[in-house]
């Protein structure tokens, strides 16, 4: 397949996966996400979720119309700009540009940022990243990771695993 043809099957396969993620924290079923909801979300995400102010903020960035809920197109519209955003963050750390990083990657982003991280943590990192020590971790792992997460700075990114 050509590059454009393969570029729209992924943009649409990623569309599919924000209205089933946002199916799934939309909990009580009514079509739209409350605080409530998203929070949960988080949580289950295992975000560690800084303040209240966060959660706040992350709310009134998705919820657009600013009418107290997140429609299904306010999420996958947000969906679609993090999905960028936490792309950039990762081919900054892909330092070989071969799609995984690996543990030196991680470990060279984190020292960048002024931060020392243990191998055991290390390793625990890339658990939560839905990777391995030895095959690194997927953008895929990495961004089903930090799509809620309320930024994704470099710094918060580390920060929050």
């Amino acid at each position: 397949p050509t590059r454009t043809w393969r570029m729209v099957r992924e943009g649409a396969a990623m569309e599919d996966e924000l209205v089933r993620q946002f199916k799934h924290l939309d909990s009580n079923r009514d079509g739209f996400l409350n605080r409530k909801e998203l929070e949960a979300g988080m949580r289950e995400c295992k975000i560690a979720i800084p303040s209240e102010k966060d959660v706040d903020d992350l709310f009134s960035g998705i919820d657009t119309d600013k009418n107290g809920v997140i429609s299904q197109e306010e999420f996958v519209a947000f969906g679609k700009k993090r999905v960028e955003e936490i792309r950039e963050v990762f081919d900054k750390m892909d330092e070989n540009r071969n799609g995984t990083l690996s543990s030196s990657e991680m470990r060279a982003a984190i020292t960048h940022l002024g931060l020392k991280v243990s191998d055991k943590s290390l390793q625990g990192m890339m658990q939560y990243l839905k990777g391995t020590f030895a095959q690194g971790v997927s953008f895929e792992g990495f961004r089903d990771v930090l799509l809620l997460l309320p930024s994704v700075q470099p710094h918060a990114v580390l920060e929050a695993l």
